[in-house]
């Protein structure tokens, strides 16, 4: 089966946005439980909708991993 690897949907009213889907998942490796974890989401046409709105995600806490190469 071939298609493509990401769609995404772009809303120029709300640019702050960006709705996506892999339509197999977040991992490229078979053995993964993340191998499919959006296969159900893309059959169905649903997306996961994520905020780029770099004020909004300075705002939140997180955590952060900083890797280094010495």
């Amino acid at each position: 089966i071939l298609g493509p690897a990401m769609r995404f949907i772009y809303d120029y009213s709300e640019p702050d946005k960006i709705n996506f889907i892999l339509p197999t998942g977040q991992s490229g490796y078979f053995f993964s439980d993340h191998y499919d974890d959006m296969s159900s989401k893309w059959l169905e046409g649903e997306y996961v909708t994520i905020n780029i709105n770099t004020d909004d995600i300075q705002e939140r806490e997180y955590d952060l991993l900083k890797l280094v190469k010495e």
